[in-house]
């Protein structure tokens, strides 16, 4: 969303709030929160950043909500937010409305966080996380906001807490694929989920389960390959001229069906386990994505972090790993004469759609005041075939 067009939709946000009856609503509450971070990797280009280079855009953030209520029960919230990578572009992440059903039970419309992960709802907001981000290797989705509706209700059982979740909408992105040095233009339509999650004293459990019935990448087909392909159309042009001359059957078909990502189905589920105890927590989180007849890989990554904190410092240790399955397309071509050329550029094209990565990340958090806190990680990363690199990152998480 351009520049100009978030900041028309918080104006009027807030001129709403401003001009309603001051009787009977209170004013409205405008926060924020800034990420502030600098990072060095030593070796190569590692989880986003370059190497032998101090720079301080890909992590860091500034980001601006207001909220208040238009009703007694119904609620207005719209977050602007503008990160370093994009340029300090901003856009409108959140801004929907809120009707309160019950005490248990609200109903929201407009766009909102994609409650993929359990750190979903204050993924930018760093000062509300123990690192300074999410591990790349789980949290990766870029498909952070949906323009849609949910349904979430709330219910108590004693000690144990329950939250339930549904939502229905679209979202459309801009994807980077830093292996391919390529940006893909993804849709998603028909995208729901369901989200549950019990808390129990020092335990949190959360589950989700997450479709869109139809995924597009629109400029898939530019995707480049080395010459004299040129890109995925050219491939399927290569693999259309081969079935002619040797004719394919099911074989070309499989083919030419997953060389393209239009309209294809896509599933996402995830599990967490957060214990805290007054000095020591510790958290574990697995996701799976899977797509239908595409080139796109099945996509399997997990992470597990635990820290001691005292007073003002949290020591932390956190281990994630991506371990994506690619698809196979090359052995359809395995009996097909003077197709080597082929075979290797279908399997150089589908392992570069998956990702194998290792990170080990040591770090700690002090808490200078209320809001404002510094950070310092060292993570080391191993991808097959690449050698090992470091990142180093610091830098401030505030909040106001």
């Amino acid at each position: 969303m351009t520049h100009w067009f978030a900041l028309i939709i918080l104006g009027i946000l807030k001129l709403s709030l401003l001009t309603h009856s001051p009787q009977v609503l209170a004013a409205p509450k405008v926060s924020g929160f800034i990420n502030a971070i600098g990072g060095y990797a030593t070796e190569r280009p590692t989880l986003g950043y370059p190497d032998d280079e101090l720079t301080f855009t890909r992590d860091s953030l500034v980001g601006l909500q207001v909220s208040g209520h238009l009703a007694e029960k119904i609620s207005a919230t719209g977050q602007l937010v503008a990160r370093g990578q994009e340029d300090f572009a901003a856009e409108a992440a959140w801004a929907y409305v809120t009707y309160q059903l019950s005490d248990a039970a609200q109903f929201r419309m407009g766009r909102f966080r994609t409650p993929f992960f359990l750190y979903s709802d204050f993924l930018d907001v760093g000062y509300a996380q123990h690192w300074i981000s999410a591990p790349d290797e789980v949290y990766a989705l870029q498909f952070d906001s949906v323009d849609g509706m949910d349904l979430t209700y709330n219910q108590s059982f004693g000690r144990l807490d329950s939250k339930i979740q549904m939502y229905f909408g679209s979202s459309q992105d801009d994807f980077t694929l830093d292996r391919q040095d390529a940006t893909f233009d993804i849709r998603l339509r028909e995208q729901m989920g369901v989200i549950g999650t019990l808390s129990y004293g020092w335990l949190t459990a959360r589950a989700s389960f997450h479709q869109a019935t139809r995924l597009s990448i629109e400029n898939f087909s530019e995707l480049p390959l080395p010459a004299p392909l040129g890109n995925i159309a050219g491939l399927r042009n290569a693999i259309m001229e081969l079935d002619a001359a040797y004719p394919l059957g099911a074989d070309g078909q499989f083919l030419l069906g997953h060389l393209g990502v239009q309209d294809v189905a896509a599933e996402f589920s995830e599990f967490a386990v957060r214990m805290q105890w007054t000095h020591f927590f510790i958290l574990g989180e697995g996701t799976l994505l899977t797509f239908d007849d595409s080139p796109l890989a099945k996509q399997r990554r997990h992470l597990i972090s635990t820290g001691i904190n005292w007073h003002k410092v949290t020591f932390f240790a956190t281990y994630a790993r991506a371990n994506d399955e690619p698809v196979d397309l090359a052995s359809a071509l395995e009996d097909v004469p003077n197709t080597q050329d082929l075979r290797r550029v279908l399997h150089r094209l589908t392992h570069s759609l998956a990702l194998e990565s290792e990170s080990s990340t040591i770090g700690m958090r002090y808490d200078l005041e209320a809001g404002a806190a510094f950070k310092i990680e060292i993570t080391e990363n191993q991808i097959p075939q690449n050698n090992q690199s470091n990142l180093v990152r610091f830098g401030f998480d505030l909040v106001f």
